[in-house]
């Protein structure tokens, strides 16, 4: 349930403080003076699965952030494909020094118009993970319709009650109802599976707003037609489940499976080769959906839990780190090399 009302409201950015520009400061004199070489050097032999998820923010593409990615990859690292490496770990083998998989969530059409062209000139291979409902244009992604619901209501404020507790949103300007958004999708991770669809459904009514019938540009995704393009110029996919669920939050087994299965069997038979590759959405998993992607006979399948690969935890639960093309590329610089780890 969700109660709004309208309000006015402005809203002010507070200037940066002397800790962060000291560590501004500090960053700068670690790249500088080659730290990240070091650190670089002292992981070389571990596998850093890089996991993206736009190339585009709402008002603009982020194709300079991605392109100045692509070079350091290409500059510092060792670029290998997810198949490659799934040998390479399979059969216990050393990898190539500071080697690097690119993964990509979901499935936007900004992955065809921007990422791709950028990664075939860098020579840099990419797996793509696709969610079966949205690729079949059945459903919009359920967060793209509370993302889509809030930045088009004419409410200012909302006040959101969900099992796990009460969730109150402002939203005066652009940037507050992003916030707000994502604020909502990470409460709404939390929630039963049910309840989560449940209120996604009524939510776009609740804040009187319908969705459009063609898809405004920002939340467009690929279709059948561009993966197989994409695929015959070196791009690789696979499956992210049929609608994206919570697996752990999902309350029936059969639902699990369902999820993971069709999506593999849907993308062999849209593609016509085999989907060796699986992502448990929100990285997310149990032992239901553990049990259903080893019986699906995916040849990998990853996470989102932070740091380098772990061969100890077998090729079904693959470590990844997450990057985001509007954070700062120094952060960007030293999570690859190994300064923070999860």
């Amino acid at each position: 349930m969700a109660t709004c009302r309208k309000y006015s409201s402005n809203c002010t950015e507070s200037p940066m403080s002397l800790r962060s520009f000291g560590k501004q400061s500090a960053r700068r004199v670690l790249h500088s003076w080659g730290g990240l070489n070091l650190i670089r050097y002292q992981h070389r032999g571990q596998l850093r699965i890089l996991c993206y998820h736009r190339f585009s923010a709402m008002e603009r593409t982020l194709a300079a952030e991605w392109e100045a990615h692509c070079r350091h990859i290409r500059e510092a690292y060792s670029p290998i494909s997810l198949d490659e490496a799934a040998v390479l770990l399979q059969n216990g083998d050393p990898l190539p020094k500071n080697a690097v998989v690119v993964t990509v969530d979901d499935g936007y059409r900004d992955f065809a118009q921007v990422a791709h062209p950028i990664l075939r000139r860098y020579g840099i291979p990419a797996t793509v993970y696709l969610i079966g409902n949205v690729l079949d244009q059945r459903e919009w992604a359920w967060w793209d319709r509370v993302v889509y619901a809030l930045a088009e209501t004419r409410y200012a404020e909302c006040t959101v009650g969900l099992s796990t507790g009460t969730v109150s949103l402002e939203l005066p300007d652009a940037p507050s109802r992003w916030d707000a958004a994502v604020t909502l999708c990470e409460a709404l991770k939390r929630v039963p599976n049910r309840e989560r669809v449940q209120f996604v459904e009524q939510f776009l009514e609740q804040v009187g707003v319908s969705l459009p019938t063609q898809r405004p540009s920002f939340y467009e995704t690929l279709t059948w037609d561009d993966v197989r393009v994409l695929s015959r110029e070196g791009a690789s996919f696979g499956a992210h489940t049929m609608s994206h669920p919570i697996l752990p939050r999902v309350e029936e087994a059969w639902q699990v499976r369902a999820e993971i299965l069709e999506s593999k069997k849907l993308l062999e038979d849209r593609l016509q080769c085999e989907a060796a590759h699986f992502c448990f959405p929100n990285g997310d998993f149990d032992e239901r959906s553990s049990a259903a992607v080893r019986e699906a006979r995916f040849q990998t399948a990853v996470t989102c839990r932070e740091g380098f690969v772990d061969r100890a935890m077998g090729l079904l639960e693959l470590n990844r780190m997450s990057v985001d093309l509007e954070g700062s590329e120094f952060y960007f610089r030293e999570g690859l090399a190994g300064l923070r780890r999860g």
